[in-house]
């Protein structure tokens, strides 16, 4: 995840140590993504906003080569103790350093094959012009030789906004933690998102009840620019994207009107 006022870094803070509990990564998205990028060998891929690095472990366990970033010091060193505790690895081990995804240069990690940003990441930015500064950053770091490709993904915001904003409860239990994450995106009249979202921690009694004495709760809200796939395309094209395909979850179900995300994948 990434950026943007200090309640929502608290926040993370506090939701880091559950983060994979929460937002598990799920072997269709990583199948999706490595199907994208195509065969791994010699191919390094750019993972903008890791979190925790679940997406990058994975994608390096299939040979691909990964660094991952992420503006979060505290995701960032779970990624590395994750990939320091790994026992066996089929792959490179993956790269993680705290970095901002607008400040992206392959002076500071090397030329990438391909990117990817999942996980909501990109509205945070608020501004289009800055998006597309960033992609072009991201673009500017490809080799030369490779195809290119990018993979964005957002939450379908016209569907979501449509419906009310509420987004779905994630809720997950760590040992005897029980994590829920609730979420939801107020409308501004400048245009931008009001997203809001609670915390709670909760630790269950031996009989399986919720001793709500002992629980923790975190509030926060941060801004977000609801991107639309027309915004996506128009960023993209201005790039020299030209082959764009539209999914409408990270499992490559095609994007309709219900879809829960938009989801693009744009070749050179």
């Amino acid at each position: 995840m990434d950026r943007e006022k200090e309640p929502f870094l608290n926040l993370y803070d506090a939701l880091s140590p559950y983060y994979d509990v929460v937002f598990p990564v799920k072997k269709p998205v990583v199948d999706f993504l490595a199907g994208q990028f195509g065969h791994p060998a010699g191919k390094i891929l750019l993972d903008a906003a890791c979190g925790t690095g679940g997406h990058a472990l994975a994608l390096a366990e299939r040979n691909f080569s990964v660094v991952g970033i992420d503006l979060h010091p505290h995701m960032i060193e779970q990624a590395r103790n994750k990939a320091a505790q790994l026992k066996t690895y089929s792959g490179n081990r993956p790269r993680f350093e705290v970095m901002d995804m607008e400040a992206v240069h392959p002076e500071k990690l090397g030329r990438w094959d391909g990117v990817y940003c999942i996980g909501n990441s990109l509205p945070h930015l608020l501004d289009v012009e800055r998006m597309r500064a960033t992609l072009q950053t991201w673009e500017r770091g490809m080799n030369q030789h490779s195809e290119q490709r990018i993979i964005i993904q957002v939450v379908h915001f016209v569907k979501v906004l449509r419906e009310g904003g509420q987004l779905p409860t994630l809720e997950g239990k760590a040992s005897e933690a029980h994590i829920r994450f609730e979420r939801r995106y107020e409308p501004e009249p400048s245009g931008t998102i009001r997203f809001l979202t609670n915390l709670s921690i909760t630790q269950e009694k031996e009989e399986g009840t919720i001793a709500e004495e002992d629980g923790q709760n975190w509030t926060a809200e941060t801004r977000l620019l609801p991107l639309s796939a027309d915004d996506l395309e128009t960023m993209l094209r201005s790039l020299g994207y030209r082959n764009l395909q539209w999914y409408g979850d990270l499992t490559g179900k095609p994007l309709t009107e219900s879809s829960p995300a938009v989801v693009v994948s744009a070749g050179k």
